[in-house]
């Protein structure tokens, strides 16, 4: 399918835009790894959106909004309760750290591929995810913990609320039973 592939090579760009920018003789704050993480934490669901959109999957676009809705009301609730210095405070800053929203969203993007459109896209988003999340704690923007949590809330919220996807029309199924075998017969619209 030619819209996974172009969702797989988008992966694997901002994978290699993180990964080249740390490869050379680079200064440890070099702002090219941070712009592909605030890329790629935008990129990776508008992508999903993108996708669900132009095959008529508007279930899905609905489940995707709602997951990236869900993972940062909670994300910005937990900023605001928990209070935790960046690495890199400087006095007078926002002490806003904890959790990490670009790791939220960009792990919400990424388990919504997983989980609605399989894993053959999904692993990608995910890696594509994870280079996002070190892009964070590269740029001295979070902590590890920061990027984890975020990690767990946008996967966690994602697949609650998203549910995988079937093509539209009749579905036939056969299920081996003991003595006998079960037949389904459904309508997915």
């Amino acid at each position: 399918m030619p819209q996974k592939a172009v969702a797989t090579a988008l992966a694997l760009f901002l994978i290699a835009s993180v990964s080249s920018a740390r490869a050379g003789w680079v200064e440890r704050t070099d702002r090219r790894v941070e712009r592909a993480g605030d890329i790629g934490a935008v990129a990776i669901p508008l992508s999903a959106l993108a996708y669900s959109l132009a095959i008529g999957d508007h279930k899905g676009a609905l489940q995707l909004t709602g997951s990236v809705a869900a993972s940062m009301l909670l994300t910005e609730i937990l900023k605001r309760t928990v209070l935790r210095k960046r690495p890199y405070h400087v006095e007078g800053d926002r002490k806003d750290s904890f959790p990490s929203g670009h790791t939220t969203l960009a792990f919400a993007g990424a388990a919504y591929w997983h989980r609605r459109y399989g894993w053959e896209i999904g692993v990608p988003m995910l890696a594509a995810a994870s280079a996002v999340g070190y892009s964070r704690v590269y740029a001295y923007r979070h902590h590890w913990s920061d990027v984890m949590a975020g990690a767990v809330i946008g996967s966690g919220v994602t697949l609650l609320i998203t549910g995988g996807y079937r093509k539209p029309g009749a579905h036939v199924s056969v299920t081996p039973t003991p003595g006998g075998a079960r037949l389904d017969v459904g309508w997915a619209y």
